[in-house]
């Protein structure tokens, strides 16, 4: 699922979230890639709809 993000600071930014085996797994796509992310399912709502659990590390 790619959300956007709100806020300036995250200006263009979607998140990309999916769950495998059990674990919520999310990454932030700049703007600039968001073309390669074409394929994923899109929701208008912001991600702040869908929080990202808070036990979750997240690598950047």
């Amino acid at each position: 699922m790619l959300t956007p993000l709100t806020g300036p600071e995250h200006e263009g930014t979607h998140r990309l979230c999916l769950i495998a085996g059990g674990w919520h797994l999310s990454w932030h796509i700049p703007p600039a890639g968001l073309a390669l992310s074409a394929h994923v399912p899109f929701r208008t709502e912001s991600a702040d709809a869908h929080p990202v659990p808070d036990a979750v590390t997240r690598a950047r």
